[in-house]
């Protein structure tokens, strides 16, 4: 018996080896999402100058919101081939609008343009029956989900004005509605102004006035994040059946909610394929107070995103995407108080093992306003990308 018991020791350890140093399919993330989008678009019948301008790619365009505002300043660890040559052509244009302009010009073409990676190309991933049209037509994504049972779970939380509401039309059984609980952001700075006010009427007390807001607007915030946590963690209890395995999709002020909910089940973590972040606020709004303000943000993602406390029993890799949008309105670039940063996960810490198991993921950024795309494409574009990538990185 317990040699036997040793065999199959040994054996499961050799498996859970191959699974950990197999080979996995290089990968262009953002390339991949906005080809799926171009695919889209083209089916919509959309021309192609409109498309470029949706999609807003270029193959050097790493941190685009710091290319577009200082280009001369910007450097980058493990740049892309064509940075240079691509900061040079920012750099030369007269002012931050003309530089925007190129940036959604198409002067790379289109994302689609050149073969798809392995990683990201339905052929390759799910036969020769699924083409291009496949990314758009939402046939790639249903025979991924369906071959690799997996499953999506939107989570709405409160998102900035401008953002598009990506979760228009979801399935409400594939959604958690978080937005009842967590305070807009808009709307929690204009009650606390309406409060400033108030109490500047009765006393000429500012900084005693400005204390009093931000402990009260702190002590809300604080109620409010417990809530929606306990409400995530109550919605994402519930349902699975055991084989399937889930994509956590976190909208705006939802995502530092999930991060949190995760950090503190390691059994849920185990039911995860990849967590997506859209324009989500795990780094923390300029304006918030309490757990959603910067300061606490980051210590969050300091004490959660490190490899050790996000670790699964089952033996996997698991992508953490993030799409970030940029208003050209805003300043820093991003949305209205929550900078393009802020929308991204961080690299995780490294504790030592030879072996990643939390993958960032950078979906890239897209313009919001004039010429945006309409949010279902994005939707769609986003679903295809991340379950063909799950594919490849995942034990399913």
């Amino acid at each position: 018996m317990s040699v036997a018991l040793s065999l199959a020791a040994l054996a499961s350890g050799a498996v859970a080896s191959w699974l950990l140093v197999r080979p996995r399919p290089p990968v262009e993330p953002e390339r991949a999402f906005k080809a799926a989008m171009a695919a889209g678009l083209r089916s919509r019948g959309w021309a192609d100058a409109d498309i470029a301008r949706a999609v807003a790619w270029h193959p050097a365009g790493v941190m685009p919101e710091r290319l577009l505002v200082h280009p001369a300043e910007v450097g980058v660890d493990g740049a892309p081939p064509g940075l240079d040559a691509w900061r040079a052509a920012l750099a030369g244009a007269p002012d931050a609008s003309s530089r925007w302009a190129l940036w959604r010009g198409g002067e790379a073409g289109l994302p689609g343009d050149a073969p798809l990676p392995e990683a990201h190309d339905p052929r390759a991933r799910l036969g020769p029956r699924f083409g291009v049209e496949a990314l758009a037509d939402g046939t790639a994504a249903a025979e991924a989900e369906t071959r690799w049972r997996l499953a999506w779970r939107w989570i709405d939380g409160a998102a900035a004005a401008s953002a598009p509401d990506v979760l228009a039309g979801v399935d409400p059984a594939e959604r958690v509605d978080l937005g009842a609980i967590v305070p807009p952001d808009a709307a929690c700075r204009a009650t606390l102004g309406v409060l400033a006010g108030h109490l500047g009427a009765l006393s000429h007390a500012t900084a005693l006035d400005w204390a009093f807001v931000r402990l009260w607007g702190g002590a809300w915030s604080t109620v409010a994040f417990s809530e929606a946590r306990a409400a995530l963690a109550s919605a994402l209890s519930a349902g699975g059946d055991g084989g399937t395995r889930r994509v956590l999709a976190a909208v705006g002020a939802a995502a530092p909610v999930l991060l949190e909910v995760l950090a503190d089940d390691a059994q849920l973590r185990d039911t995860v394929a990849a967590v997506v972040s859209i324009g989500g606020a795990q780094g923390g709004h300029l304006a918030e107070i309490g757990p959603w303000s910067m300061l606490a943000c980051e210590d969050r993602l300091g004490r959660d995103m490190r490899h050790a406390f996000l670790d699964t029993e089952v033996v996997q890799a698991i992508p953490w995407a993030h799409l970030v949008w940029l208003d050209p309105t805003c300043d820093p670039p991003g949305l209205d108080g929550l900078p393009a940063a802020s929308q991204r996960w961080p690299e995780p810490g490294f504790d030592g093992r030879e072996e990643a198991f939390v993958e960032r993921t950078d979906l890239g950024a897209l313009p919001v306003g004039e010429g945006a795309a309409p949010p279902d494409v994005v939707r769609d574009a986003l679903r295809v990308t991340v379950d063909l990538l799950v594919g490849t990185r995942a034990c399913v």
